[in-house]
């Protein structure tokens, strides 16, 4: 099957932003990989969010990482599955001998997006008492 609009959008190539974008629909989220993807100028109905995936998966010791990494990120800044579900994912597809490296790459996904989140709040209330 094919999601011809989503709700949610996960750039991880500069060939999926430029295949998938348009096709987002109306106040969807569109959660993107600086380090993979240039973006152009998006529709201000949007939720947007960029994460460095693929830097924090190398930091972390493996690039291929990068996929964790933006799972936990996902799951601190949308509710479309809950953290346990997509930590227990994670934990179920990956070889054993990886599940600590997977989870500290989830971990470091999703601290980086409730970071994000407490920084957009708080320019929130500073937009609100101008």
């Amino acid at each position: 099957p094919c999601v011809e609009q989503p709700q949610v959008l996960v750039c991880m190539s500069q060939e999926g932003y430029v295949k998938n974008l348009d096709s987002l629909q109306i106040g969807g989220l569109l959660i993107w990989d600086t380090d993979l993807v240039r973006t152009k100028e998006h529709d201000p109905n949007w939720i947007t969010y960029h994460i460095p995936a693929t830097r924090f998966a190398e930091e972390l010791g493996n690039k291929m990482m990068a996929n964790i990494v933006m799972l936990g990120f996902l799951s601190a800044v949308s509710d479309v599955a809950s953290v346990e579900a997509l930590r227990k994912a994670v934990l179920n597809s990956v070889p054993v001998n990886t599940r600590d490296k997977n989870t500290q790459a989830f971990d470091r996904g999703r601290e980086y997006g409730e970071a994000i989140l407490k920084s957009r709040a708080k320019q929130d209330q500073t937009r609100g008492h101008e």
